[in-house]
C-alpha cells in the first residue's frame, strides 16, 4: 500500500523533476520510485567532503540517476542565508535545513523539486521518538507532523515560488499520509530501529545500502550548521545572535 500510494503521487508530478538528494532513505525511495517514470536529476548540497555529498554521490550510483553536487563554501553559505532571510521568517534552526532548498532552488533549470520532507515525522524518523513510550511518541509524530503544515510548508513554499518552483513533497500527499499513519508505531521504531515501514520498501526496490542507513540531519550532514557556528564565533557572536544580525540587515 505505502508503495502504491507514493507511485500514484510521483507519477503525476510533471517531467520536468530534480530530487533533493542527500544519499539517505527518504530521497532515495522517492528518487528509485520516480525513475519508473521520468528521469529525474538528483541534487546534493554540502560542503566539500561533507557526509551529504559523498552519500549523495555514493547514493545516484545505487539508484541509478543522474547527480549533481553543489559544493558550498563559508562565504556562499552566508550569501544564501541573506537571501534566504528575504524571502522568510526563519529561525537558526530552520535557516540551516531550509537552505539547501533556497540553494537548488535558485540554480537549477527544472520547476519541479521533489523532497523527502513529512517523512521522519510520518515514520518516527527522529531519534528522540526511540527514547519515548509508544503513546508519547504516537503524540509527538502528530504534534510534529501538524507543525509542518502550519509553519515547515509555509515557508518552504515562499522561497521555492519566488524562484518560480513547485515544491513537491509526495510523503505528505494525503493519500501517503494515511497509509503512513495507520501504521502502529511499534511497526515503526522496533529494536532500535526506526522508518521501519521505509527500509523495508528501499529493500524491496533493491535500495540495499540505502535502506540500512542511519538519520544525518540535513544541517549537520552537509557541514552548513558547523559553518554557520563558525562564522557566527568569528564574530564573537552566538549562532542565535549571529542569525538575528543577519536578519536586521536584509529584512
Amino acid at each position: 500500500m505505502l508503495l502504491e500510494s507514493l507511485e500514484s503521487v510521483i507519477k503525476k508530478i510533471p517531467s520536468e523533476q530534480a530530487v533533493m538528494f542527500s544519499g539517505g532513505l527518504d530521497s532515495g525511495v522517492l528518487a528509485v520510485i520516480s525513475k519508473k517514470y521520468f528521469t529525474p536529476m538528483l541534487y546534493t548540497v554540502g560542503m566539500e567532503n561533507s557526509h551529504d555529498l559523498l552519500a549523495g554521490e555514493q547514493g545516484a550510483q545505487e539508484v541509478g540517476l543522474p547527480w549533481t553536487g553543489i559544493i558550498l563554501t563559508d562565504e556562499l553559505i552566508i550569501e544564501e542565508c541573506c537571501k534566504a532571510l528575504k524571502l522568510a521568517d526563519l529561525s537558526p534552526l530552520e535557516l540551516s535545513f531550509e537552505l539547501p532548498l533556497q540553494i537548488v532552488a535558485s540554480r537549477i533549470d527544472e520547476k519541479n523539486i521533489i523532497s523527502g520532507q513529512g517523512a521522519d515525522e510520518l515514520f518516527g524518523g527522529y531519534s528522540r521518538y526511540s527514547e519515548m513510550s509508544a503513546d508519547e511518541a504516537e503524540s509527538a509524530l502528530k504534534k510534529d507532523y501538524n507543525y509542518l503544515f502550519a509553519n515547515t510548508v509555509v515557508k518552504e513554499n515562499m522561497i521555492a515560488a519566488a524562484y518560480d518552483k513547485t515544491l513537491h513533497r509526495p510523503f505528505l500527499d494525503m493519500c501517503v499520509a494515511e497509509v503512513a499513519l495507520s501504521i502502529p508505531i511499534s511497526e515503526k521504531i522496533f529494536g532500535g530501529v526506526n522508518k521501519i515501514p521505509l527500509r523495508n520498501l528501499a529493500a524491496e526496490l533493491g535500495l540495499a545500502t540505502i535502506s540500512s542507513k542511519g538519520k544525518k540531519a540535513a544541517q549537520y550532514g552537509s557541514g552548513i550548521m558547523k559553518s554557520l557556528k563558525s562564522s557566527a564565533k568569528k564574530r564573537n557572536l552566538t549562532l542565535t545572535e549571529y542569525i538575528t544580525s543577519l536578519k536586521k540587515e536584509n529584512i
